[in-house]
């Protein structure tokens, strides 16, 4: 049964503290498929102009877009979490086009969709969580994102406003 006076929650990352270093993809990996590969991890980290790094992992929507879009019904809602049922999949990718957020990746050898799913029965907390060298991810919310989204934009515009040099 969902909680819905809880926030709902997701991996949010800093990308003021993420150095992208990619530690937390490949333990991803590791924890997920054992191997040592950031491409087969179920969040991906990117880096944007002038530095910032930041990590997109799915965001267990309330109304995901992905679940009416997967004609096979493969996509499902767990006590808050959307999820995949891999034998289900027919590898049509269509979520991966549905996610507003592009938080679907694909599986390089096993063509398969893959999605964060906050280490469900792996692990009692979120291995990238857990390995962040830098603290840079934390469990939260929309707020959260928004909040640590809204400084790295403040900082942008300072850096902006000196120039491109640092302050």
């Amino acid at each position: 049964m969902k909680d819905d006076s809880l926030p709902h929650q997701f991996i949010v990352s800093d990308p003021v503290q993420c150095t992208g270093c990619m530690i937390c993809a490949v333990e991803c990996a590791l924890a997920k498929y054992g191997v040592l590969n950031p491409k087969k991890g179920s969040l991906r980290v990117f880096r944007k102009k002038l530095g910032f790094d930041y990590t997109v992992s799915c965001r267990h929507c309330e109304n995901p877009e992905c679940l009416p879009a997967c004609p096979e019904e493969a996509i499902y809602e767990k006590d808050g979490l959307v999820l995949i049922n891999e034998n289900q999949c027919v590898s049509c990718l269509v979520c991966v086009d549905a996610c507003p957020y592009e938080a679907i990746f694909v599986h390089p050898d096993l063509d398969l969709p893959i999605r964060c799913d906050l280490c469900l029965g792996r692990a009692p907390y979120p291995i990238c969580i857990a390995s962040c060298p830098v603290q840079a991810l934390q469990l939260g919310s929309e707020e959260l994102h928004d909040k640590l989204h809204s400084q790295e934009i403040a900082l942008v515009k300072q850096f902006l406003a000196f120039g491109g040099n640092h302050p």
